[in-house]
């Protein structure tokens, strides 16, 4: 799959989610927003500055759009711990009882 260390359950959900370790080496290194979520652990995704990069969508092409809707979480020791298509622009929301 690919070259980064997965979680036993970030390999199933990729292979549920038919994200290819190629399409997660290729999120890896373009990844440029971080935010912490608990636990030492790290979102990742991708900027919409970099989305609309002229050189970045050059080199990526189509591939850009299917890697810029990925997001994945991140344990403090470098593995990935989830991997999931990204919900819109604002994050998880939640809906008030």
């Amino acid at each position: 799959m690919s070259s980064i260390a997965l979680t036993r359950h970030a390999a199933r959900r990729a292979r549920q989610r038919g994200i290819g370790g190629d399409l997660i080496d290729a999120f890896l290194s373009l990844a440029d927003w971080e935010t912490p979520v608990g636990s030492g652990c790290t979102a990742l995704s991708i900027s919409r500055r970099l989305k609309r990069d002229p050189d970045i969508r050059a080199a990526f092409g189509p591939l850009l759009d299917r890697i810029a809707r990925l997001a994945m979480v991140m344990a403090p020791d470098g593995e990935v711990v989830t991997v999931m298509h990204a919900r819109g622009e604002t994050g998880r929301r939640y809906r008030r009882h």
